[in-house]
């Protein structure tokens, strides 16, 4: 029960941030928004006071529930597989890694050493999964989310929670760092009004027709959900056009086929969108196959033309099993009767839209550092998170997104299938999402 009780302390910011997640957009008052980003700063603070400060006794339990709280979703998508049962093992399993992992970077009770070992947990992947990044539980806050920020306020904190003498000393000089470790120019851009953030955001949100969907992961590849996607998809590219608007943005798979396939239905679709692509860039997202290669990959139609570009970092265990070829091969076989899993581009890829230059990102390696080489300036991501609902799961996806865009300068367009289509800027947030279809239209 105490175990459960401190992994519970140690959550309380992501579950919080479902609740305020609304505040951090420029049409959210200036208030609302600074009390959300010190209401975010103050639990971050907590969870990180309970990693330095939780008992080595309850470790275990606390490191099983706290990878319950933060990452539960991912059994989730085993209700779509051929062994839905697996869904509460794979829960135990998550909490039982995530217990080992903790066990370890708590074993020692020394804060210097609990300091070290979250930073190392925070750049560590179990089989290549790399969603437990204790930095950017900062990114709504008002500190910084670079390493110094980070290290800074854990001595903070360990020099405000040290229990020898000279308290009030050490209370200023913990005060003092937290005050260094505020990224002032974050908190000039709220009490400016946004107007940075305006300036930046505006002209995408006006030119740019970010798109909703609703579409059921149990229902995606039945042939009347897909005749009535191709229908709002066709009816939400007219009305962008009418909007004026220069790009329109699809999710992840909203078309759930080889789309570059060679026969009458794909070469059909193609033609359509090839045409439409006269008037208005269509991104959007859909399998692709080389010889025998499939790929989950973006299309972009572009005064009737297109490039395609494949993901890069594929996701664990839902798109490549990572373990070797022997292993992995049969796992295929039984879970989702196929041979192999999808294939992977080398190198993150680029195209060019309204006179600037987007890097690709398909849904999970958008919350990944790699996809960030040379700090693109521009990203457009597309996700179905469709697998996951419902769940917290597109909350910690944009925390995750959030402190990228932070850390490293990028405005990211993200439109997603059942969670908020959004633009995310290094400073403030813009939704600007259209719902449209679902299923039953």
């Amino acid at each position: 029960m105490l175990g459960l009780l401190y992994a519970l302390g140690f959550c309380a910011w992501l579950y919080v941030f479902v609740l305020v997640a609304g505040f951090f957009t420029l049409d959210s008052s200036l208030l609302a928004q600074v009390l959300s980003a010190l209401l975010m700063s103050a639990l971050v603070l907590i969870s990180f006071s309970i990693w330095l400060l939780v008992p080595r006794a309850i470790i275990g339990y606390f490191g099983f529930f706290a990878g319950l709280l933060l990452f539960y979703w991912i059994g989730l998508s085993f209700r779509f597989s051929v062994a839905p049962f697996l869904l509460g093992f794979v829960c135990v399993g998550i909490g039982l890694i995530y217990a080992a992992l903790f066990y370890l970077g708590l074993y020692f009770t020394s804060k210097l050493y609990r300091i070290a070992s979250l930073f190392v947990l925070g750049a560590f992947a179990p089989f290549s999964f790399d969603w437990f990044v204790p930095k950017a539980w900062l990114a709504y806050s008002v500190f910084g989310v670079g390493d110094l920020a980070f290290v800074g306020i854990m001595c903070a904190l360990t020099l405000g929670l040290y229990r020898g003498g000279a308290r009030k000393i050490r209370i200023l000089g913990s005060v003092a760092i937290l005050l260094v470790c505020i990224d002032w120019q974050w908190v000039e851009s709220m009490a400016s009004a946004h107007s940075q953030a305006r300036a930046q955001i505006t002209p995408l949100a006006k030119d740019i027709a970010i798109m909703q969907s609703a579409i059921p992961q149990d229902l995606k590849w039945e042939q009347s959900t897909i005749d009535s996607v191709l229908v709002g998809i066709a009816s939400a590219i007219d009305s962008a056009v009418a909007e004026s608007k220069q790009m329109v943005i699809l999710p992840e798979t909203i078309l759930p086929f080889v789309l570059n396939d060679r026969l009458s239905f794909q070469k059909q679709v193609l033609a359509t969108l090839l045409a439409k692509s006269r008037d208005i860039t269509i991104v959007l997202g859909a399998f692709s196959a080389q010889g025998a290669q499939v790929h989950n990959s973006t299309y972009v139609f572009s005064n009737s033309s297109l490039q395609i570009l494949h993901k890069v970092i594929l996701a664990p265990f839902g798109e490549k099993i990572p373990l070797p070829d022997f292993l992995a091969k049969p796992l295929y076989k039984l879970f989702f009767g196929i041979e192999d899993g999808l294939q992977a581009a080398k190198d993150p890829q680029d195209f060019s839209a309204l006179g600037r230059i987007w890097r690709n990102a398909i849904c999970y390696e958008g919350t990944s550092k790699a996809i960030y080489t040379d700090a693109p300036k521009y990203l457009v991501m597309i996700s179905n998170n469709a697998w996951f609902y419902p769940s917290i799961e597109p909350f910690l996806q944009r925390v995750l997104l959030k402190y990228y865009a932070r850390l490293q300068g990028t405005t990211i367009v993200h439109s997603a299938n059942y969670s908020s289509s959004i633009i995310i800027a290094p400073f403030v947030d813009d939704i600007g999402a259209v719902r449209i279809l679902s299923y039953k239209e």
